[in-house]
């Protein structure tokens, strides 16, 4: 159906949008050198920061099975119905209903304090094992419809499972940068630039309560949209 194809691009190119901004606002100031002034770095080098608060990482094996055995047990109803019930002829609506069941209950269990970005994930793994289950498929052409039905259903459910139970924990660092600009930002605690900035960090540093205020205002907004990573920077002597 190229419907779905359409909105899928369309949902991809607006993740992958948002992704990238937030990486590129993850990144200024730190890493390799540019000019202070350029779309990599507008207010020149981060001088310091200060963790205004970070997560707890989760025990991922622990989270993965409580997803996993719900999204299973769906998948697996809707794969004996698509093969062997009464509904063969609705298999693609089973199947995707049971994808849908499955990025839902992977949301629900992993997101209770980012559900943005836990669907994200979820949707992530989703996509990938299905890539997977279609590379499979394209070297058995003697699989039929109902088949692939069914295994897009478990491949779903284990990929959704997988996808949100690696959710990473988040940090929020305030930073100032050389020209004196102060803001915040969130992300996770394993990236390269989370890194960075731990080394920039100066815990005497007094941070502004506009700047911690903002960093509050973000950690509410990120628990639902997982395009909100950063906070516009502000000047230091703002009230």
């Amino acid at each position: 159906m190229p419907w779905v194809l359409i909105i899928l691009i369309v949902v991809v190119a607006i993740g992958l949008f948002g992704f990238l901004s937030s990486k590129v606002d993850e990144l200024s100031g730190i890493g390799r050198e540019h000019t202070a002034g350029s779309f990599r770095w507008p207010h020149g080098k981060v001088v310091r920061t200060r963790i205004l608060s970070a997560e707890k990482e989760h025990e991922r094996g622990e989270i993965a099975k409580k997803v996993l055995l719900p999204c299973i047990v769906i998948a697996a109803v809707c794969a004996v119905l698509t093969m062997f019930g009464p509904v063969v002829s609705y298999g693609n609506v089973l199947t995707v209903a049971s994808l849908l069941a499955s990025l839902v209950i992977a949301t629900l269990v992993c997101g209770k304090s980012d559900a943005g970005r836990a669907f994200c994930y979820a949707v992530a793994g989703l996509g990938i094992a299905c890539t997977v289950l279609i590379l499979i498929t394209r070297a058995y052409v003697s699989v039929s419809t109902a088949e692939v039905n069914a295994f897009t259903a478990i491949f779903g459910a284990v990929g959704a499972s997988v996808g949100a139970a690696i959710l990473p924990a988040r940090v929020t660092f305030a930073r100032e940068f050389a020209d004196e600009t102060v803001g915040c930002v969130r992300l996770s605690q394993r990236t390269a630039a989370a890194a960075l900035l731990l080394d920039l960090q100066d815990k005497e540093w007094e941070v502004p309560e506009h700047v911690r205020e903002q960093a509050k205002r973000l950690e509410k907004r990120s628990k639902v949209s997982p395009a909100a990573a950063s906070q516009p920077p502000s000047r230091k002597n703002e009230e």
